[in-house]
């Protein structure tokens, strides 16, 4: 299907009693600029528009270009999401005829409106704040984490797509377009958009081999938004340094990624703290991998170092939640990637080996039943476990 242009749109959503067709929204107020004209979010495959109706806000969500089996992946997204009642999306419908642009129909996706600042813009806020930007970062984490757990991957992590909304005393965080999303129903379909360049790597965004989409897509641009975060925190002039309030990205560049050994940003956080250091080390060998299905989870990742997060407490993977996960995603990485290649095994704390015979098939039972037996490393895990 062959959609309207963004101005295409405009038009239509000016006359919106006439020419959107969802129910609801068809009597709502679109949002205006300041100065002149409609207010409209663009994005690479669609222009978004606040919509008030009742002083409630949406965002009608229009496509400018197509997406691959659009209604069947949003009819499985709200079906899925709905079951996990997760915190960190919004809720939506999609209308297969929304709007009607040039005599013709097309679909729309109205969207709850979620309030609050982009991530860019909230680092910007808070540039000198931090430990509010500490918080961010672990809250970040939090999210990810719940994504492992429930095999969702975003498919396009970054600044634009990332809402933070505050408290009090907490910081929490709501991703928004769902495009990309991955499922565990999408495992048979291909990956095809791959996100913006500069939290991807190269090897996504060319797909020369037209990978299948799966819960690790996510994986690479996890670590660049949590290291990027924590620079930050520790050293709020590369701001300046970057010109990140003119750029479209924050620190890194898809240059960064195809060449790191060149990169300016890799070497200065090189200088950092271990804890950047380390990550930055971590971010640099993905860089130079060719196989992306090999790499970790960040909860994973940061088991590595002791120093994450100042703060806040080490995470940790437990027969509760993502012990499946780790498994799969372990031995997974220890057949795609060389051993010379391979970097250091990350260590993973406070593992109760009793939980673990209970939550895991096909286990032996444990030598000795010792609550919270300290394992050092993922191998030793795997190895004591038997599977």
């Amino acid at each position: 299907m062959e959609y309207p242009s963004g101005n295409d749109y405009v038009n239509a959503v000016q006359n919106c009693h006439v020419c959107v067709l969802d129910p609801l929204l068809k009597d709502g107020v679109p949002q205006k600029k300041a100065t002149y004209g409609l207010s409209v979010f663009s994005g690479g495959y669609t222009r978004v528009f606040p919509v008030s109706v009742n002083q409630k806000k949406y965002a009608l969500r229009c496509w400018t270009k197509s997406v691959e089996n659009v209604e069947y992946r949003y009819q499985k997204i709200k079906q899925y999401l709905n079951n996990s009642a997760l915190s960190c999306f919004v809720s939506f419908d999609y209308i297969a005829e929304g709007i009607l642009v040039k005599g013709l129909k097309y679909p729309v996706l109205r969207m709850e409106w979620a309030e609050g600042p982009n991530l860019k813009t909230f680092i910007q806020d808070n540039l000198y704040a931090s430990e509010k930007l500490e918080k961010a970062a672990h809250n970040f984490l939090q999210t990810v984490q719940l994504l492992h757990q429930h095999q969702i991957a975003h498919g396009d992590l970054q600044h634009e797509n990332i809402i933070v909304q505050e408290t009090s005393n907490d910081i929490h965080m709501v991703l928004i377009d769902y495009d990309s999303l991955y499922i565990p129903a999408f495992h048979h379909l291909k990956d095809e958009i791959a996100g913006k360049p500069s939290f991807q790597h190269p090897n996504r965004i060319k797909n020369e081999q037209h990978t299948y989409a799966s819960d690790r897509i996510d994986y690479f641009s996890e670590l660049v938004i949590y290291l990027t975060i924590l620079a930050f925190a520790e050293q709020p002039s590369l701001w300046d340094q970057f010109d990140v309030n003119i750029a479209e990205d924050l620190i890194f560049t898809e240059k960064d990624f195809i060449a790191p050994d060149q990169s300016k940003i890799f070497h200065i956080l090189n200088t950092l703290s271990p804890r950047i250091k380390s990550m930055a080390d971590v971010l640099k060998n993905y860089c130079d991998q060719t196989d992306i299905s090999g790499f970790l989870p960040l909860e994973i990742i940061l088991q590595q170092s002791s120093e994450h997060t100042s703060g806040q407490p080490s995470p940790t993977i437990n027969a509760d939640t993502s012990i499946d996960h780790l498994i799969t995603n372990i031995g997974h990485f220890s057949q795609n990637i060389p051993e010379k290649e391979k970097p250091a095994m990350p260590i993973v704390s406070e593992v109760n080996v009793d939980q673990l015979v209970q939550n895991v098939s096909k286990i032996r039972p444990a030598p000795k039943k010792e609550k919270n037996v300290p394992v050092k490393g993922i191998d030793q895990l795997i190895q004591n476990m038997k599977i």
